[in-house]
């Protein structure tokens, strides 16, 4: 059974184009699943064969598949960390509750990526939203700036990265958020 699930995954693998993953990373990696016209990100881990062949199956014809594979996320996350000047760690959380790591995330306010950025946050800040490394480039910053804005105040820069810059009190779900952002990088 094991054997069958590892082969089911690296053909899973293969179809999504990652062909340096070895079996061993094959369960740490995340892969999306179609459900409508939604991507969902699942850890493969916790599907059953019968979920696996699936996904597969759905990967296997879909044309346009469009994931980052997590050591590319990292390194975009530690070449952006060291450019900007920023902790890394603050970018991994923002880009966790952001967009739980999806790069064709889409909110319904139309925020775009793995960092969620408004269109008219990246036309000021110059980046291709839809590219995931300008993305994460433009959201850092974004960070950076509002962190010079409220004297390094990681919750306040927290709360309008979330709400926007422009607002004397921030709303309870932009503090929530703050709080979770900073708890999980492990910054205040």
């Amino acid at each position: 059974m094991q054997l069958k699930k590892a082969l089911l995954l690296a053909g899973l693998f293969l179809c999504l184009n990652l062909p340096n993953v070895t079996l061993a990373e094959i369960p740490k990696i995340k892969v999306p699943t179609f459900s409508g016209s939604k991507i969902q990100i699942i850890d493969v881990r916790k599907q059953s064969l019968t979920q696996i062949t699936r996904t597969l199956s759905i990967v296997a014809n879909y044309k346009d598949v469009n994931i980052l594979y997590s050591k590319d996320l990292e390194k975009i996350i530690n070449d952006v960390s060291q450019k900007v000047g920023i902790d890394k760690r603050l970018l991994k959380a923002v880009i966790y509750y952001e967009s739980g790591g999806n790069i064709r995330a889409i909110s319904k306010a139309g925020a775009i990526g793995l960092m969620q950025l408004m269109p008219s946050t990246a036309e000021a800040l110059g980046v291709n939203p839809y590219d995931p490394y300008q993305n994460v480039y433009g959201g850092a910053k974004y960070l950076k700036y509002l962190l010079k804005r409220f004297n390094g105040n990681v919750i306040k820069t927290l709360m309008a990265y979330s709400a926007g810059p422009n607002r004397e009190v921030f709303p309870e779900t932009s503090r929530n958020y703050a709080y979770k952002v900073a708890r999980k990088a492990g910054i205040r």
